[in-house]
Parts: C-alpha cells; sequence; structure tokens
C-alpha cells in the first residue's frame, strides 16, 4: 500500500506542479550523495531539471482514527465480519535540489525555494487525497486496491512543530551535505484488514396471522433457519436436519 501511496503522490507533482512534468524528477530514495549525483546528471528533454526528493523518514499508527466497529457480510450462505482499518501515518520529507552550480549569476537555491511553495500549494488544493481524482478523466493503476483508490487519505501539511530530528536527519546523510528546508507531508492511509469468517448465516421469521375482525384471535409463528452442527471435533454440519418452532 506504501508504494501506491509513493506513486499517487508523484502523480500529484507531475500533473499539478509547474516544471515537474516527467517522472524522473520525483524520486523516493534517500537524499544523500548517490542523490546529489543524480541531481547533477538529470537531463529531461536534453535539458538539466531541478528536482523533488520525497524522503519516506517514519511510520506511525494515527491511534485518535482507531475504531473498534467491526462490519458483517454474507455470501454464499456463509458470514464474515470485518473490522475497521487501522491508520497509518506516512512522514515525508520533501526537498528541492537544482543541478546548477552557484554563480555571480545564478542562484539555485531561489529555484528550490520556488519549487517548495509550489509543492506546498498542490498539497493544500488537494486536502484530502483521492486516488480517483487526481487520476481523472483516466482511470487508477490497476494495482491499486479499489478501497484504497476511492479513500479520503487526510493529510498534516508543514505542522507547527516540524520534524524535530531534521538537524540529525540531514547529519546522516553524507559529509558534503548541509541543512535543506523541507515540505514536512503526513499522508494517513488505511491498513486494510482481511475478514474473518464467524459462521452460517441465521436467520429468524415471524409470521402472524389473525381472524377477521378477531384482533386478540393473532397468533405467531416462529421460524429459525440456519445450519445444525453435530458434536463432533471440529463440528459438522447435520445433513436434513430442520427445525420448526
Amino acid at each position: 500500500m506504501i508504494d501506491q501511496l509513493d506513486i499517487l503522490l508523484r502523480k500529484l507533482i507531475t500533473s499539478t506542479v509547474a516544471g515537474f512534468a516527467s517522472d524522473d524528477q520525483v524520486r523516493f530514495q534517500p537524499p544523500d550523495d548517490d542523490w546529489r549525483t543524480y541531481v547533477k546528471t538529470l537531463s529531461i528533454a536534453g535539458q538539466p531539471a531541478n528536482a523533488l526528493n520525497f524522503y519516506l523518514v517514519d511510520l506511525r499508527e494515527n491511534r485518535k482514527l482507531r475504531s473498534n466497529e467491526k462490519v458483517r457480510s454474507a455470501q454464499n450462505g456463509d458470514v464474515s465480519e470485518t473490522p475497521a482499518p487501522r491508520r497509518l501515518d506516512c512522514h515525508y520529507l520533501i526537498s528541492a535540489w537544482s543541478p546548477a552550480d552557484v554563480t555571480p549569476a545564478i542562484e539555485p537555491t531561489l529555484d528550490e525555494h520556488a519549487a517548495l511553495y509550489l509543492v506546498a500549494s498542490a498539497f493544500a488544493r488537494s486536502d484530502p487525497l483521492v486516488a480517483t481524482v487526481i487520476y481523472a478523466p483516466g482511470p487508477v493503476p490497476p494495482t491499486f486496491p479499489p478501497d484504497f483508490a476511492t479513500a479520503e487519505l487526510p493529510i498534516g501539511l508543514v505542522p507547527p512543530e516540524g520534524f524535530i530530528k531534521l538537524a540529525e536527519f540531514w547529519g546522516t546523510m553524507g559529509e558534503k551535505h548541509r541543512w535543506k528546508p523541507v515540505v514536512y507531508l503526513i499522508v494517513t492511509i488505511p491498513i486494510l484488514p482481511i475478514g474473518q469468517p464467524v459462521g452460517p448465516i441465521v436467520t429468524t421469521s415471524f409470521t402472524e396471522i389473525h381472524s377477521t375482525d378477531a384482533p386478540a384471535s393473532g397468533e405467531t409463528l416462529l421460524q429459525i433457519g440456519g445450519t445444525v452442527f453435530d458434536s463432533a471435533v471440529p463440528p459438522q454440519p447435520v445433513v436434513g436436519a430442520w427445525s420448526n418452532c
């Protein structure tokens, strides 16, 4: 599911943010020395191009959205029970990168700051994220589970507290790395549960019979339908068994 989220984030950027129309400009690898080399050699239509790094830095369960609700469904005479999905907060640090070198006439940091603003604006306009909306009018990729394709994914954008370990993060990305500003993005996705069988369907029917003009003469017939099991281990259905009350 997280890989589908990555694809969705890339699609949002390439379809809405000017200057980042290629998938090659939006990557998810660590922003380390290998990444710096990648940016330096990145070329789109024969021209150097800026890049965005979406780095998944943390995963946390969103316990505020946890629910004990369960949904029951019936198929072929059996009942299954599916718990409400848990929610997973995916924490991304988004940084902008220019391949240009600093000269008296070129200040690549300005391009990077402009890109960060465009990225923040794109997510602000798209909260919550919905795959069918982002891919419209085209279809979502066939690898997207149906529940994910239509789900509303809430986002947290540049929270006031920021990413408290940002200095530590950049300190692990190579000796040549300096502190860079980031767009701190949190996207909440469901952990889709699997339904568990709970038993066969049991139905109860009530039939009331009244004599004409005699309300007090009512008679109620109760009929319970289901499957009768024997006492074996594990229990086995009894063929031809029936009950009428």
